[in-house]
Order: C-alpha cells, then structure tokens, then sequence
C-alpha cells in the first residue's frame, strides 16, 4: 500500500513540474494559435448553419434562456454553476494523480483541496472545459443511439447544454476569482479564449454531425487550427487595424488583403468571412478578465 502510495506522490508531483514548467509556452502557442482558432470556431458555426441540427439546437438555446430567466436568482442556479465549476477541479486533479482532501460546494463559493497541491491546468480547468455538453453527447449517444428522435434530440440537448455551459463560464470568470489571481489574470487572457473556442468548436461540430462523420470534422478542425497559424494572424492583424482605426478599406480580388480576410475550412467549399464576429469576441472575453 505504501509503495502506491509513493508511486502516486510520485507521479503527481512529476507532472506538475513538467506542466508547471510548459506554463508559458503554452501561453505562447496559444496566442500563436488564438487566431486559427476563432476562424476555426467560425467555421464550425457556419458547419451547424448549413446542417439540419440548426433549428433544434436554437430550440434548445431558447429553452435554457427561458429556465435561466427562471431560475438564475434562485439559490439552487448558483449551486449549481459551483457545482460544474468543482467537478471539473475535481476530475483535471484525478488526471494528475491527486487525491481530493477538502469539498465545499455552496451557492456562495466552493473549493475542492488536494493532497499534492495543484497546478494550472487543474485550476484553468473549469473556465475552457465544456464539461456539461460533453456529458450531454456522451449520455444522448448512449441512450438514444437507435432512437429515430435522435437526430432533433441530440443538437437540442447540445444546445441547451452548450448555453449553459457559456452562461455558467460567463459567470465564474471575473479578474476576482481565486482561480484566476492564482494563475495570473495575464496568463489567463492568453490562454483561456483559444482554448475555450477550441471546445466550443468541437461541441458545434458534435452537435451538427453524425458519430462516424464527427470523428472526421474535428480531424479535419484540428488541422486546419494547426496549418493556419499565419494565415490567421495576418487576417487578424489586417482587420484588426481596420477595426481599430474604423477605416473601411475596399479590397481587391485576388490581393494579399483579400486572402487574409479569409481560410478555407472543411471540404475546402467553405471560405469563412472575414472577422466580424470574431473581434466582438475576443473584446469581450479581454475585457471581462481584466481587473476594474
């Protein structure tokens, strides 16, 4: 029992000095990245637009806005939003060898303790771990895998759970927050959104595709993260400029500004536009991390 024991204090602490030791790396390729990956996210809501999983995945957004308008005051909403939020502290500290030791859920607050400590991804966590739409499609797949209702079922669920997940996220992330004073609100900033629109991308995806064709699209959403790392800064920086300084350029067919406004995604078919949506984001999520 003992030598177990060892072995697990041993492992735990090992990997946490090798994730403590690629903190900022990762930051690093996730800046790197941030842009592929909205464009990506993009591209993914576009996949769910073409699909017929649309109208009952807005069905099943109108239906969490209509619980959340409810309950979002009542005492039981919070609970449960801590509760989410500690489950996933909980499981990333399983995956790192860690044994719980304190749980304290409440409507208030909670926090989850540890035997070896923590580190940051156990921390980051709950903030880019979608952690009830993937149950959602796991338990839908399960359940209803021969049900000929599925096909309306699944992208409902996906999206009632997918809002809640945004609505509970948009909650929990505040400049305030122990779990982002502990990591840094910096490192947060740099890490946090690519991550978040990397799992965002990936629900929509399951949400619009079948459990064969799924494998296939995130395949091919991992790849196209991964090549246009460039590409993606340089339509970030031609229209954040634009953005910034409100100019209104006209762009030739065929220039270099004209390839940067778009990335070719999927099949190749699809040509995600240019970052409209994306810069509203990316404002929002700085902006709501940063301290007052």
């Amino acid at each position: 029992m003992n030598t177990l024991r060892e072995t697990r204090c041993l492992l735990s602490d090992l990997a946490d000095r090798l994730i403590n030791l690629f903190k900022w790396p990762f930051a690093a390729i996730a800046i790197f990245f941030f842009p592929s990956s909205f464009l990506a996210c993009w591209s993914s809501i576009l996949h769910l637009v073409r699909s017929s999983s649309l109208i009952p995945f807005l069905l099943g957004i109108a239906a969490f806005w209509l619980v959340n308008k409810v309950m979002r005051r009542t005492s039981i909403w919070a609970w449960l939003g801590v509760l989410e939020h500690e489950i996933v502290h909980l499981l990333l500290g399983l995956a790192c060898f860690k044994i719980p030791n304190r749980w304290r859920v409440t409507s208030k607050g909670g926090h989850v303790g540890f035997d070896r400590g923590s580190n940051w991804i156990i921390t980051i966590s709950p903030y880019v771990l979608p952690l009830i739409p993937l149950l959602t499609f796991v338990s839908i797949q399960s359940l209803a895998a021969f049900s000929p209702l599925k096909s309306w079922v699944l992208p409902a669920c996906m999206g009632f759970s997918m809002a809640m997940h945004i609505a509970f996220t948009w909650m929990e992330s505040d400049y305030r927050q122990p779990d982002i004073q502990r990591i840094g609100g910096l490192f947060s900033i740099l890490v946090a959104p690519t991550l978040h629109v990397i799992f965002v991308a990936v629900v929509l995806i399951l949400s619009s595709s079948s459990s064969i064709s799924a494998i296939g699209h995130l395949s091919n959403l991992f790849q196209q993260i991964g090549q246009n790392g460039f590409v993606g800064w340089k339509a970030f920086v031609y229209h954040g400029s634009e953005f910034i300084f409100s100019k209104a350029t006209a762009v030739a067919p065929g220039s270099a500004a004209s390839a940067a406004s778009g990335i070719r995604f999927g099949s190749g078919s699809a040509i995600v536009p240019a970052f409209g949506p994306v810069r509203v984001g990316v404002w929002v999520l700085a902006v709501r991390t940063l301290p007052e």
